[in-house]
């Protein structure tokens, strides 16, 4: 059944390697290959940049070469030329935390790119780069619209998504992820300080000190109890000597 909404997709090879034939037994390949059907069933359009094009020639499965093939017959493939979109990478590139981090998102840049001259989704299995995007997202305002599915979860329900059109769900949006992160750490007890971490040097010595003073009071109570009341003083050696010679 065709949708009466069709959107633009990018779909990452990511996708395109994992799906299996109609033989696959294992729910990645089959996840993906149902995604592919799905795309092409209810009438969405995969969007193929020089970029993208590339790397689907690479990785692609046989499944997903054919599902191309019949994609481009049914006049479902739309081919852009995106040119590298400057002003998004050097915002990328400021928001990085690590060298790992930027070349991570840089190296999936023309999926952001390809998606905003288009429609604004994202197909995608990697989920490190998505959590990279997510989190850039506070700082590179181009992001926070994405819309990113990932049909390898499950409970992400892609294929009912592709169903109603694929719409751009605040909860798929990178922006929208990246404040669920936050939120969730709102609330969350203070990290104990690792001076103080369970076996640390500073630990076992404020417990040895601890356990040091408690058994010290132990005897001196239990000292007491053995001799009864309380006996003065023993008077000084002088004392004595002087008493002795009286």
């Amino acid at each position: 059944m065709r949708t009466k909404v069709s959107r633009r997709l990018v779909i990452d090879a990511s996708v395109a390697r994992a799906a299996g034939g109609e033989d696959a037994a294992y729910p990645l390949p089959k996840q993906c290959r149902d995604f592919l059907k799905t795309t092409l069933a209810v009438g969405h359009h995969v969007v193929l940049t020089p970029a993208v094009s590339s790397e689907w020639r690479k990785h692609e499965s046989g499944f997903a070469m054919q599902w191309r093939t019949m994609m481009v017959a049914r006049k479902q493939s739309l081919y852009v030329n995106v040119p590298e979109d400057v002003e998004l990478r050097d915002a990328i590139d400021g928001a990085s935390a690590t060298e790992r981090d930027r070349r991570a998102m840089l190296k999936d840049a023309h999926l952001i790119e390809a998606a905003q001259a288009t429609d604004h989704t994202v197909v995608s299995l990697d989920e490190q780069v998505r959590a990279l995007f997510g989190a850039a997202s506070a700082r590179v305002g181009a992001l926070k619209s994405v819309v990113w599915a990932n049909p390898g979860r499950e409970e992400e329900g892609c294929p009912r998504w592709l169903e109603r059109g694929a719409p751009p769900q605040l909860h798929r949006r990178l922006g929208a992820r990246r404040t669920a992160n936050k939120q969730r750490s709102v609330g969350r007890a203070p990290r104990r300080s690792r001076l103080f971490e369970l076996g640390s040097p500073c630990e076992l010595t404020l417990v040895h000190l601890i356990e040091a003073q408690f058994l010290s009071g132990e005897r001196r109570i239990t000292a007491a109890g053995a001799r009864g009341a309380r006996r003065p003083a023993p008077p000084p050696a002088r004392a004595r000597r002087a008493a002795r010679g009286a």
